[in-house]
């Protein structure tokens, strides 16, 4: 049986702090349970970045057993919005530069922001791949609350096409909300959507049933 070789995009992944990472951990474990055959998983993330606090010394790539975790040390940064788009520009293009010479039989992106998710529709598209992406968030939608208007005005035409192509280039999108489902129809009518959640955790179905026994 033919060896499935996945690449997994995400910004953020484990001991990295927040959901974000966390979603992109479990998804790893999903794509390993679904697979029947010989598989081989290259998640391509940074070190831990989140909180300018937060430092790791541990060896930047890790390899186990089908799954190849390969860290981007960024340049550090204080978390702004123009900090925070160098440091997805020299993201993305060491991505480039590392998958350059290897072969996806399908490209799996959990983005928030977008960029990512645009990312991996164009490694898709150059390695003739299929792409899912897992959207976490409708960057243009919020980004008028992030932007000074006149920013926001300038950009979101040009956010909105980015979207539309990345979206529009996907076999499949998952959303975590139903209530994204109607914009990504608006953007690529003919996408297959599904909705996953993040869901809730368990230490909160154990306050919520001991609140009730009270």
């Amino acid at each position: 049986m033919k060896k499935i070789n996945i690449l997994l995009l995400t910004f953020y992944y484990p001991p990295d702090l927040g959901p974000a990472p966390l979603r992109a951990h479990s998804m790893v474990g999903a794509l390993l349970k679904q697979s029947s055959g010989d598989v081989n998983i290259d998640v391509i993330t940074t070190t831990p970045n989140r909180y300018t606090s937060m430092a790791v010394e541990d060896d930047v790539n890790d390899f186990r057993e089908k799954v190849q975790i390969k860290r981007i040390r960024l340049p550090s940064h204080n978390g702004g919005m123009i900090d925070q788009s160098k440091a997805f520009a020299f993201f993305a293009w060491q991505v480039l530069k590392t998958v350059r010479n290897s072969e996806y039989d399908i490209v799996v992106a959990s983005s928030s922001r977008l960029m990512t998710a645009f990312l991996a529709s164009l490694i898709a598209r150059q390695k003739g791949s299929s792409l899912y992406l897992d959207i976490r968030d409708l960057f243009t939608d919020t980004i008028g609350d992030i932007l000074h208007p006149k920013i926001g005005i300038f950009l979101h035409p040009i956010l909105g096409f980015l979207e539309q192509v990345t979206f529009r280039s996907a076999d499949k999108i998952n959303v975590v909300s139903p209530g994204f489902v109607n914009h990504v129809k608006k953007v690529a009518p003919g996408a297959k959507i599904s909705v996953y959640t993040n869901g809730v955790d368990t230490v909160f179905h154990t306050v919520k049933n001991k609140k009730r026994a009270d």
